[in-house]
């Protein structure tokens, strides 16, 4: 998937530290006791912003004003226009910020005064805020002139009152008296404002990681588990929003890519699934969520010993009805198996199944495409009986050549 996310880059010879958007309480000119100066009737503006970042990192039945970053992923905020009020103090600088808020805010409070703004119910810091809250300063992260990087690399969601989970925040632009470091000040009376018809929506999502790796579920070696957790389908649990929950996980052999893994669909936040190899060797398993926050790892299942399927072969005449036997080897205390069946529908149709050496009862079979009248693909799974005396499933040996 194409994304147009800006790259964190370490050059020869060149450090820089790109700091997240850390919420820090603003200072007022009260609070230093300095007097405020009167803004005589000046114009003051917070502009406008604009992000940069591709479209096609949002599911298409979202708002377009959220975006979504991945840890690791940044944007950059080109902010224009705006008109700064100067108290002509030379030591401090004016310039433009952006506030903290948990939802969309209210034109009701975009200013003038500091009260008025900290009246919003949707100020980061909850009422009774006592001071607004807004992105750190410095040239890592934000110029005078409103320009900034918003990153992800997971500090926000680790702070105390956001919990680990993933984090909504909505940024509008502010003005400010005095942008240096440290000391970020802004004026208390009437010399303020904020633009909350530009405030943008940023979900700051949690790193998908993949975990309780077993690479021998049940003795079996060629099935494995794994649990797979944050990115955009946790937001989307924690949220209770709408959206494509599933992770797409794909399974391919290290050194030979078209030998792939078996996975079924489904596979959400926290959930713990199974899947197969059909022979030895190292695997890459790659996960990618709707969004397209990804994660990767390796998993040895080196023994893996296949059970291996057999179909006939069978000649006969536009008409008739076959059987197609499925004969198997090194069928050995087995648990469990799945696999897909193809055949060409232009020639072939599918009818029916018949039960061979193993209980038919224990088989899970579907068509597909789902409701197709005419379906191309076969996918049949199979279980042993579950001991619940023992808590394991029963082992079965088949003969080679049993059906």
């Amino acid at each position: 998937m194409l994304r147009r996310i800006i790259p964190l880059l370490l050059l020869t010879f060149t450090f820089f530290e790109l700091k997240a958007q850390v919420p820090q309480k603003a200072t007022n000119a009260s609070q230093l006791n300095l007097t405020s100066a009167a803004c005589n009737g000046t114009i003051v503006d917070a502009g406008t912003s604009t992000q940069s970042i591709s479209q096609a990192l949002f599911p298409t039945n979202q708002s377009s004003n959220i975006r979504f970053l991945c840890v690791g992923d940044s944007m950059d905020v080109d902010h224009s226009g705006g008109i700064t009020f100067d108290d002509g103090d030379p030591s401090t600088i004016p310039g433009f910020t952006y506030i903290f808020y948990r939802c969309p805010p209210s034109a009701a409070f975009d200013g003038e005064d500091e009260a008025t703004i900290l009246m919003d119910p949707c100020h980061y810091e909850p009422a009774p805020a006592t001071s607004i809250v807004l992105v750190t300063p410095g040239s890592s992260i934000i110029t005078a002139d409103g320009d900034a990087t918003f990153l992800n690399n997971g500090v926000l969601q680790s702070l105390p009152e956001n919990m680990g989970e993933p984090t909504s925040i909505w940024f509008a632009p502010l003005t400010v008296d005095d942008f240096n470091i440290p000391g970020q000040t802004v004026e208390i009376l009437n010399c303020l404002d904020v633009n909350t018809d530009d405030a943008f929506n940023v979900v700051y999502l949690n790193e998908i990681e993949i975990t309780n790796i077993n690479n021998n579920v049940a003795g079996n070696g060629c099935q494995a588990s794994m649990t797979i957790t944050g990115g955009y389908s946790e937001w989307l649990e924690l949220s209770g929003e709408a959206g494509p929950d599933d992770y797409t996980v794909t399974i391919t052999k290290v050194g030979d890519p078209s030998v792939t893994g078996i996975v079924l669909p489904g596979w959400e936040h926290r959930d713990t699934n199974l899947f197969r190899v059909p022979e030895a060797g190292t695997y890459l398993i790659e996960v990618e969520d709707g969004v397209s926050c990804g994660a990767s790892t390796t998993i040895n299942m080196g023994s893996c010993v296949p059970v291996n399927f057999f179909i006939g072969d069978s000649i006969s005449v536009t008409g008739n009805n076959i059987c197609m036997p499925v004969t198997v080897s090194d069928f050995v205390d087995i648990t469990s198996f799945q696999f897909l069946l193809n055949w060409d529908n232009s020639i072939l149709q599918y009818t029916g199944t018949s039960p061979g050496d193993l209980d038919l009862a224990n088989f899970n079979i579907a068509t597909l495409p789902l409701g197709s009248t005419n379906p191309d693909t076969m996918f049949v799974s199979w279980s042993s009986t579950f001991d619940f005396m023992t808590g394991t499933f029963e082992l079965i040996t088949l003969n080679d050549d049993d059906v």
